[in-house]
């Protein structure tokens, strides 16, 4: 410490505490709504893509990449995204990226087994039971996903329209999120009170990873590989 610290994909900005431990973290994701809650706790917010980075170049004294690894469709935006995030490291500076395992334990933290590496996984979003803001998006897959029957928007009935019906007079905020997630297509799941969408995602089995650092081995070396709570995780340094 003081350490400055890149933490790209933020999301929420649930790990800026922990940056702002030992320095200063800094927050960037392409989500404008997410990154409201991290600056709304406090912490430093910019509005950016990981595979486009908003930085100067060696501005950073280390970088996370926590589960963003697993959003993106193609290799070559992989390798975009791990080129620009040791780009704004300083030399000898290194970064930790996380990203979900295909080989998931039994009782693992996601509850859940994949079919294969490109997979479709369970977005949950809740609608607020009371008044105000709404709440954080859930971001993993609950262990029941595979026995859920969500319904339709369009062709909502019964119980479930009830349900709906019931979330959109309970507050402005409520009213809002139901009207852009129908919009967005999510399927209303009574049941649990949330918009159900399916999120894109592609796992790695073990050795996946180091092998996307290999376009920038020259100035990039990859200190480690483990696996940890259901993902695979690798730890870099920039060498020049």
């Amino acid at each position: 410490p003081p350490q400055l610290i890149c933490d790209s994909g933020a999301g929420n900005g649930k790990n800026l505490p922990d940056c702002d431990a030992v320095g200063l973290g800094i927050a960037s994701d392409f989500s404008a709504s997410l990154l409201a809650i991290a600056a709304g706790r406090g912490h430093e917010a910019l509005l950016g893509d990981s595979t486009l980075l908003p930085y100067r170049s060696r501005s950073f004294d280390a970088a996370l990449s926590i589960a963003v690894f697993h959003l993106l469709s193609t290799d070559a935006r992989r390798e975009l995204l791990v080129a620009e995030t040791m780009r704004v490291v300083r030399v000898g500076g290194e970064a930790l990226f996380y990203a979900w395992a295909l080989e998931q334990e039994e009782g693992g933290r996601s509850g859940h087994r994949f079919e294969g590496k490109d997979v479709l996984v369970p977005f949950h979003l809740r609608v607020p039971s009371k008044g105000g803001a709404s709440p954080e998006p859930e971001l993993e897959p609950e262990p029941d996903d595979e026995d859920l029957s969500p319904l339709g928007v369009s062709t909502v009935h019964g119980p479930a329209a009830e349900a709906l019906r019931k979330a959109k007079a309970r507050s402005p905020a409520a009213a809002t999120l139901c009207a852009a997630a129908e919009a967005a297509g999510g399927e209303w799941d009574g049941g649990k009170g949330a918009f159900v969408f399916q999120r894109y995602c592609h796992v790695y089995e073990k050795g996946d990873l180091p092998k996307l650092f290999a376009p920038i081995s020259g100035w990039v070396s990859v200190q480690d590989e483990y696996y940890d709570a259901g993902n695979w995780c690798v730890v870099c340094r920039r060498d020049k």
